[in-house]
């Protein structure tokens, strides 16, 4: 496990776009980095509760199919 304190979101989003597998945040930054991810056999691993209150969506249209486990 690595540790890495950068301050500049630039260079932070093209690293988690280098790792192969992911655990992404509520959030279209991490999203996004995980889905540029070049590798075709990427683990992501996203929240299933991705809003602050309890809304009714469809998490098809949220995630998109290379999400490989919601929890």
């Amino acid at each position: 496990m690595y540790f890495v304190e950068i301050n500049n979101v630039e260079i932070e989003f093209l690293l988690m776009t280098l790792f192969k597998h992911n655990i992404i945040a509520n959030s279209t930054f991490s999203l996004w980095a995980s889905y540029i991810s070049p590798y075709q056999d990427k683990l992501v691993i996203a929240p299933k509760q991705w809003y602050a209150n309890n809304v009714s969506i469809d998490y098809n249209e949220l995630y998109h199919n290379y999400i490989t486990h919601i929890i």
